[in-house]
């Protein structure tokens, strides 16, 4: 009996009228926004700040249709771009089927696949170390040097496997030399029959410095979104028939650092834990976006965010001038404005342009607003500096902080307005 009730909870997250685009073409549906109930006219202060964050390519799939598609600074849909640390995710799907296909098991120790001497711990000490420790960050080396170096001298001992959690690409980069061993392919072989055949999610990875970088066109990266939301179905087909797999690859996956699963970030958690730190935030990964959500995430801002209840996939690739490992305050801009263009339209919504607005003394000064409204002032990287709230009409001192090229947009009950102004 558990077994079926495991069976039918699967199935039932995977929606009937979900789109998947056919392989072997660039055909892909699109969905309108007055479909969506979504407000076009939010849509160009989006599409400013992603360029002003240096993004290359934005997608948004709604029940798997293109809703927003968008190209920067000569980047179009048949542009290579890497995917960074997101693809990381993506190998965790791939162990998933190699344990499915009995070529691996997670909970066995790395060394049945790498040999003994992989590291420069004794031995009774590297024996401790699964791929499962492997693809929760746990494996407990010591993390001063160089963090991507898989030489045996690189990986000295601090603390027994699964007993602390530290962002350590090194023992996820050796994820693919355990996936040749146990396979007896090349992971780029490993990944088109496994995957790319059946679902177009075609790339390669590729040698960088001491890592292992994935690189694909940007709808590729959707085309794993999708793939993910479904929960390992695509279009009918079961690319991943362990549903235990999927559920515990998206599932926290160790005491310390409850918003990482197996190599995806969690959103919703309560706490979690970042890069380069042994802190533990008291706070949601994300902080405005669904709890639900989770997400592929890469330095530069390379982004796929996957929001199940609301049937959302989020692909961000391009450059960024957050250095950190993964932009998680891109993440939050991103869908702050993203929720702007989301929200319900209505025949009223206008720019502000089309009212008695203005900006005098470093007030912003609105007439012909008869009921109250929220006003939201964004600096150049479309984050939230203030918002107010006011009745009627309005002057409302701008904030010392805001220079440059600034979004307003001032919410009522009947409609959104929008300004762009450079103070």
């Amino acid at each position: 009996m558990k077994l079926i009730i495991v069976f039918l909870l699967f199935f039932d997250t995977v929606s009937a009228d979900y789109y998947f685009p056919p392989n072997g073409t660039e055909e892909w549906e699109n969905v309108e926004f007055n479909e969506l109930g979504w407000s076009e006219s939010n849509l160009p202060i989006l599409k400013d700040s992603l360029h002003s964050w240096n993004t290359k390519a934005f997608i948004v799939l709604k029940s798997g249709k293109i809703a927003i598609e968008e190209y920067f600074d000569g980047f179009t849909s048949d542009s290579i771009w890497y995917w960074a640390s997101a693809g990381k995710s993506l190998t965790s799907f791939l162990v998933g089927l190699a344990q499915e296909n009995k070529l691996l098991d997670i909970n066995n120790k790395t060394s049945d696949y790498l040999g003994k001497n992989w590291t420069s711990l004794p031995i009774a000490k590297e024996d401790l170390i699964t791929i499962k420790h492997q693809l929760s960050m746990s494996c407990g080396f010591e993390v001063t040097g160089n963090l991507d170096c898989t030489l045996p001298e690189c990986l000295t001992y601090k603390a027994d496997a699964g007993s602390e959690w530290y962002y350590h690409n090194a023992p996820y980069t050796l994820l693919h030399q355990v996936l040749e061993a146990a396979s007896e392919k090349k992971v780029n072989i490993f990944l088109y029959n496994s995957l790319s055949k059946f679902t177009g999610i075609e790339g390669a990875f590729l040698p960088s410095g001491d890592n292992i970088v994935f690189f694909s066109k940007p709808r590729a990266f959707a085309r794993f979104g999708s793939l993910i939301i479904n929960r390992g179905e695509w279009d009918g087909n079961l690319i991943m028939q362990d549903a235990n797999y999927i559920e515990s690859m998206i599932s926290t996956s160790q005491p310390n650092n409850k918003s990482y699963g197996y190599l995806w970030w969690l959103n919703g958690k309560g706490e979690c834990m970042l890069p380069g730190s042994s802190l533990v935030f008291k706070s949601h990964l994300f902080q405005k976006v669904p709890k639900d959500a989770f997400a592929a995430l890469g330095k530069n801002g390379q982004i796929l965010l996957i929001i199940p209840s609301l049937d959302l996939v989020v692909v961000r690739m391009g450059e960024s001038n957050d250095k950190a490992a993964v932009s998680i305050s891109l993440v939050n801009s991103i869908w702050d404005q993203l929720q702007a263009v989301m929200q319900q339209s209505s025949v009223n919504d206008r720019s502000c342009s089309t009212l008695q607005f203005y900006v005098s003394d470093n007030k912003l000064i609105c007439r012909d607003i008869n009921e109250s409204a929220e006003i939201c002032f964004y600096n150049s990287l479309g984050q939230i500096i203030t918002s107010v709230n006011s009745d009627n009409n309005f002057e409302i001192q701008i904030p010392d902080e805001l220079s440059g090229l600034v979004f307003i947009t001032v919410r009522t009950s009947k409609s959104t307005y929008y300004h762009k102004i450079i103070l």
